[in-house]
């Protein structure tokens, strides 16, 4: 850890390092005359980084450090006074100071405190130093006055900053000028109260539509969380907040406000109201920030007097720390001291290892300095980029026994001098920070300059002369008649001072063409008259350039580069409306890939991706030149094809599937690509976008239904089935608004015993003038995500209803069986929603059981049904597999998919003693169930015969006709008590 020496600056920095010496003061103790500082305290202000030297009360210098030998151009002698002439002292004015006068001087003869005293210094090279003085007096017991220890503080940096200040603000005033505030107030809730007229005349708002939070529909919708961020962020923790945001204004285009507010609060500390300003920021934003880091810069040089300064005491391993500690990183220590662990922790890691070993290389070597950089973790958590120096200091043996030094924060001071050594041109501190080329044009001598930037944007050499004609000549042909008059001195337009203009320039270094942005600047004198024209330029050919792809990726597929589907509807319509003008036909082809998942699932995304583009490409290949080719989903595709009858889409659309027929390369394999085609065409089967995509959708769905790979020309036969289809919906809503669901209970027999062992619940519903309704009804309703589950929902409530009656009544039911529909499991929250249900009613997981069918796990949910399954079983609930044989692949669910019972279709038990393929699939389904530890149903037994060949070849359970009708629930307790007496009731006593 170590000091870095730089210039001291500002009055108030340099009365803390004042302060801070006084601290030290009381290391030297009272020299007498001649008498000299104590080791410990020589070597601590050795350390500082500005000069300091010490006298006795005679004034004859005792000490001074290697600052003030650097200082003075000279080492004093030993006892040689400090009026004595080795150097001259020249007040501010540069008039020779008379004897006296400096600030040691007057502090010794009046043996009181004084303020310190500006100065410039000539040293026997003839040089001159201004500087500042700071003295400290030595008193012994009795008050008496026995030496000084003063400070000098080389003010050159400061006076070379305050210049360059001044020079930045006379540029940054004339080049892009001060824009003036808009003062706002709003209410507590943070509704503007009111604004000045600058912000309507910028927006074209009116007072009543900027008032409120209507203010904020200018804003660019991204920068309207930020403003709301920082606002919050102030009302939280009562400090102002400061933002920078776009606004959408009058003239046209986007430009950067800034918003500055604080919230003012009562005594109680309620919010009063928030008073603040907006200011219009677009030209000048990178200028100022390149002000405020040049202003940063000049608070950093005096970071060095507000250093950290440390002195660590390697035999007991004690850091002790001065208060500065605390002030600059916010921590603090009991006492001030550490073990050096401390510090070493609270170093980055990835700086630990190096400055360790930084650290262990110095004391092992011969040197007595150290210096080393890093990051070093603030009280709040955050990591500042420190600079540390050292001296070493050693025993007899060369041994470090000790180390003094001092710690600074460098971090915003690495950024402001990074900014400033690039800005050397002469505005350059505005126009590099914004990217920005100036013209300055001296409308009264009529003299033109232009900046370095400017004449690297336009591609001119260094030495070419900035003039209109230079400058017509570069403007793209097409574009001077805008962009020149801008320029021309004699066409000032005294209404037009700030216009805009966006134009292409050809460069002649390179040829390029590029884009550029200029806004023009007028100053004027008292009278009016315009004496300065300043004119920026900005490349702005990459933003152009990534306007013009984002237009592009807006209305195209990224993967496949065809249009997307908002270009396909502004497709669709504009051929629609041509087709009409013309009085032509126009076709619609939708396309969907028919086993895209499968190829997805099984090769993987990339290989999926793959597939799309090369089923694009053969899809813009079979497709005449006029056509629009657009992918409009994931695997769905549509093309439009004006002057198309529908005998000429087919056509395509069959060339287009024979083009299908050779494998696709993918990667290292081939796939099979099928599609289905609807076709519409206009205007027999639509006359408009909408009822044409219609019929081209019904068409599909046609072509899907019929197998798949195949084209269907849309026929009116196929809008009544997508009627009936509607209906069933609407029977859906209509039976759940009305009440009219009605679960009924058909009986499970257990076939060791005869008994009922518990009951599948179905459902049904019932209105006055039908009467009641079988499930198929309302097909189409259980393929409907939010219908099905608002069916599902109804059911079990009612089915819930019932089972509490029947367990408030003491009638044992054993186990009721619920169907759920594969749209069900596509809620994600479907087994909570059912879990929550049970609880509510008071029904116990254990007498539920749980029927899917194999389509639930064939759906691209499957894995959403997994985790419904895995929670319901872990509740108690049994889950059976409803309609077992009929699916794609039946063993692999049982693989896969934890399942309590195996439910064997009736189709196959109805061939039982007719086919001899059904019969021996129900006896494998069986024994299957058996090795499992699965129970076996039997659905839809309706003969004696087939309910002995289930019960013989292992069945446990069975239901169907020839036990028991589907029964109302009133009618359950009353079955329970007397048993199965119809055909079936006495077939376990067979055998």
């Amino acid at each position: 850890m170590s000091s870095l020496k730089a210039p001291v600056s500002r009055s108030a920095d340099i009365a803390a390092l004042h302060a801070r010496l006084r601290e030290i003061a009381p290391l030297a103790g009272a020299p007498g005359d001649g008498a000299l500082l104590p080791a410990s305290a020589s070597e601590l202000l050795e350390a500082l980084p500005v000069a300091v030297y010490a006298t006795d009360a005679a004034g004859r210098i005792t000490f001074c450090n290697a600052a003030a030998t650097t200082l003075w151009g000279q080492s004093p002698a030993p006892g040689e006074a400090y009026w004595c002439g080795a150097w001259k002292r020249y007040d501010r004015a540069g008039c020779e100071a008379a004897p006296g006068t400096s600030a040691l001087e007057r502090a010794m003869h009046t043996a009181a405190p004084t303020a310190p005293v500006e100065s410039v210094i000539e040293r026997a090279d003839g040089t001159r130093t201004p500087v500042a003085s700071h003295p400290i007096l030595f008193r012994d017991a009795a008050g008496q006055v026995t030496g000084a220890l003063c400070l000098v503080t080389d003010l050159t940096e400061i006076r070379r900053v305050e210049r360059i200040l001044h020079e930045t603000e006379e540029d940054h005033r004339d080049a892009l000028g001060f824009s003036p505030r808009m003062d706002w107030t709003a209410d507590p809730r943070c509704r503007m109260l009111t604004t000045n007229a600058r912000w309507f005349a910028l927006t074209g708002q009116t007072e009543r539509q900027a008032l409120g939070h209507g203010w904020k529909k200018m804003v660019n919708p991204h920068d309207v969380r930020a403003i709301d961020a920082a606002m919050l962020h102030s009302a939280t923790t009562g400090l102002g907040f400061d933002v920078r945001f776009r606004v959408r204004v009058i003239a046209g285009g986007e430009r950067w406000f800034r918003a500055r507010g604080r919230i003012r609060r009562d005594q109680a500390g309620n919010i009063l109201r928030w008073n603040g300003s907006f200011e219009d920021i677009n030209d000048t934003v990178l200028a100022e920030r390149a002000r405020l880091d040049a202003e940063e810069r000049y608070r950093l040089v005096a970071l060095a007097a507000a250093d950290v300064v440390w002195d660590f005491d390697a035999q007991n391993d004690v850091v002790t720390w001065s208060d500065a500690l605390e002030h600059r990183f916010s921590l603090a220590l009991d006492g001030g001291r550490s073990p050096q662990a401390w510090w070493r922790e609270r170093i980055h890691p990835d700086d630990r290892a190096r400055v360790v070993a930084a650290i262990v290389a110095s004391v092992r070597g011969p040197g007595i300095n150290h210096a080393a950089e890093y990051r070093f973790r603030r009280g709040d958590g955050s990591y500042a980029h420190v600079a540390d120096r050292a001296s070493l200091i050693r025993n007899d043996q060369g041994r470090v026994v000790r180390a003094i030094g001092a710690m600074v924060d460098v971090s915003e001071r690495k950024r402001a001098e990074e900014m400033l050594q690039a800005s050397e041109e002469r505005f350059r501190l505005a126009a590099t920070a914004a990217e920005l080329g100036i013209a300055d044009i001296d409308l009264v001598q009529q003299r033109e300059h232009w900046s370095a930037e400017l004449r690297n944007i336009f591609g001119v050499t260094s030495d070419a002369r900035g003039s209109s004609e230079l400058f017509a000549s570069l403007v793209h042909p097409d574009d001077r008649a805008a962009a020149v008059p801008q320029y021309g001195l004699a066409t000032l337009d005294v209404a037009d001072d700030r216009s805009l203009k966006k134009f292409r320039i050809v460069r002649p270094i390179d040829a390029g063409v590029r884009w550029l942005i200029s806004e023009r600047h007028v100053m004027r004198d008292t009278a009016g008259a315009a004496t300065r024209l300043i004119i920026t330029y900005k490349d702005i050919t990459a933003e152009k350039t990534a306007q013009d792809r984002i237009a592009w990726a807006a209305s195209h597929d990224a993967l496949t580069g065809l249009a997307n589907r908002l270009q396909y509807n502004a497709d669709l319509e504009v051929a629609l409306k041509r087709a009409r003008i013309d009085k032509t036909a126009a076709s619609l082809l939708l396309i969907d890939l028919d086993n895209f998942k499968q190829i997805n699932n099984r090769l993987g995304h990339p290989a999926g991706d793959a597939t799309l583009v090369g089923f694009a490409r053969r899809m813009a290949e079979a497709m005449p030149p006029a056509a629009h080719v657009a992918r409009i989903g994931g695997d769905e595709f549509a093309a439009i094809l004006p002057g198309h009858d529908a005998t000429a889409a087919l056509a395509i659309a069959t060339d287009l599937l024979r083009r299908l027929d050779q494998p696709l390369p993918v990667g290292t394999t081939n796939v099979d690509l099928r599609a289905s085609i609807g076709i519409a065409t206009f205007p027999v089967h639509g006359g408009s976008p909408a009822t044409l995509v219609q019929s081209a959708d019904l068409a599909l769905y046609s072509a899907k239904d019929a197998g798949r790979g195949v084209a269907h020309v849309f026929k009116r036969s196929l809008r009544a089935h997508r009627e009936s289809e509607i209906a069933m919906l609407n029977h859906a809503r209509t039976a759940i608004a009305n009440h009219w669901l009605q679960p009924l209970y058909q009986p499970k027999i257990a076939l060791a015993s005869g008994r009922i062992a518990g009951f599948e619940a179905l459902l049904r519903w019932r209105d006055a003038r039908a009467g009641l309704h079988a499930p198929a009804s309302i097909a189409h309703a259980f393929d409907d995500t939010e219908l099905a589950g608002h069916l599902g929902d109804a059911i079990s409530e009612l089915i819930f209803t019932d089972m509490r009656d029947w367990l408030q009544r003491g009638v044992a039911f054993g186990k009721i069986a619920l169907n759920a529909s594969p749209a069900e499991f596509r809620r994600p929250d479907y087994a909570g929603r059912l879990l929550a249900r049970l609880a509510r009613f008071g029904v116990p997981a254990a007498m539920v059981e749980l029927e899917i069918t194999e389509t639930a796990l064939l759906d691209e949910s499957a894995g959403t049904v997994l985790f419904a399954l895995d929670q319901v079983r872990a509740a108690g609930i049994t889950v059976a597999l409803d309609d077992f044989g009929t699916g794609f692949s039946s063993l692999s669910h049982l693989r896969h998919f934890a399942v309590d019972t195996i439910k064997i279709d009736r189709s196959f038990v109805a061939g039982i003693g007719r086919n001899a393929s059904d019969q021996a699939i129900v006896e494998a389904v069986f024994r299957l169930g058996d090795a499992l530890g699965m129970s076996t149903v039997a659905e839809g037994i309706e003969t004696r015969a087939q309910a002995d060949f289930v019960r013989l070849h292992g069945c446990t359970h069975a239901q169907g006709y020839l036990f028991a009708p589907a029964l109302d629930a009133a009618r359950i307790p009353d079955l329970l008590a007397r048993g199965i007496d119809g055909p079936g009731g006495d077939i376990w006593r067979a055998g």
